[in-house]
C-alpha cells in the first residue's frame, strides 16, 4: 500500500520553477539521469578514498 509523502509548502512551485528556467520541461529525464550518475559517482569515488585512507602502508 502507497503511503502519501508529506511535502514542503511550496516545494511543488520551486520544482516548477526550476524545470522552466534551470532546463527546458523536455530534458527532464535526461536531467534526472544525469542527476543519478553525478550521486553515484560521488558515492563511488566517497568510498574508493574511505577504502584507500584505510589501507595500512605494507599491506
Amino acid at each position: 500500500m502507497r503511503q502519501q509523502v508529506a511535502v514542503a509548502p511550496g516545494w511543488q512551485r520551486q520544482q516548477q520553477y526550476i524545470t522552466g528556467v534551470l532546463y527546458p520541461r523536455s530534458a527532464l529525464t535526461e536531467v534526472r539521469v544525469l542527476v543519478v550518475i553525478c550521486v553515484v559517482v560521488s558515492w563511488v569515488g566517497q568510498y574508493l578514498l574511505s577504502r584507500r585512507r584505510t589501507v595500512t602502508p605494507g599491506s
